[in-house]
C-alpha cells in the first residue's frame, strides 16, 4: 500500500513540478514526514514567510468535515 501511495505521489509532483517549470516560476520542492499543516507552518516561520499560498482539492462538505483541511489548519 506504502508503495502504491509513494507512486501516486511522486506522479502528482511530477505534474506539478512540470507546470511550474513551463509557467517559468521560481520554485524548491521540500518532501517531508508528518503533520502537513505543521510542516508547513513551521517552515514558514523558520525561513520568515509572511504569505503562504495554498490550493485546494474540493472535497466537499461531507469529506471536509471528516477528514479536515489541511488549508484551514494553516489558516487557523
Amino acid at each position: 500500500m506504502d508503495k502504491l501511495l509513494d507512486e501516486e505521489n511522486t506522479e502528482a509532483l511530477n505534474q506539478s513540478i512540470d507546470f511550474l517549470k513551463e509557467s517559468g516560476v521560481n520554485f524548491e520542492v521540500h518532501i517531508k514526514d508528518g503533520m502537513p499543516a505543521q510542516i508547513i507552518l513551521d517552515y514558514a516561520n523558520n525561513h520568515h514567510h509572511t504569505l503562504i499560498v495554498m490550493g485546494r482539492s474540493g472535497k466537499g462538505v461531507l469529506k471536509h468535515a471528516i477528514l479536515g483541511s489541511v488549508s484551514n489548519r494553516v489558516l487557523h
